[in-house]
């Protein structure tokens, strides 16, 4: 693949991203599912790996962790300073995986 098509394949995962985004936004605001908020936050597999690792790791042990726990986590696994992370992100996310009844238990004491 030169870097022609490189560029073409990359404008046209933004576009359908981006449209997607937008279609759930003015479609259905209050409808969320874990992987739309991956997408619309643009987590990478391996950063939405490591955040289901540490709500899992969360879950089996039983402790809920503070929704500043896990922007501060959050915040670590995209490499950004805390304070960056918005608190409306945090919680768009958290709604996503209960939606999908992943831990669902375990995140509404967070979101609490």
């Amino acid at each position: 693949m030169n870097d022609k098509e490189r560029e073409e394949l990359t404008a046209t995962l933004m576009h359908m991203k981006n449209a997607i985004v937008s279609l759930y936004e003015h479609l259905a605001p209050d409808f969320t599912t874990r992987d739309f908020v991956i997408l619309k936050y643009g987590l990478t597999s391996e950063e939405s790996g490591k955040l289901e690792k540490y709500l899992i790791d969360h879950h089996i042990q039983s402790k809920a962790p503070t929704k500043e726990d896990v922007r501060s986590k959050l915040a670590e696994i995209q490499d950004l300073p805390t304070d960056s992370v918005p608190m409306d992100k945090v919680e768009d996310i958290l709604k996503g995986y209960q939606a999908d009844g992943i831990m669902d238990k375990m995140i509404k004491k967070v979101l609490k």
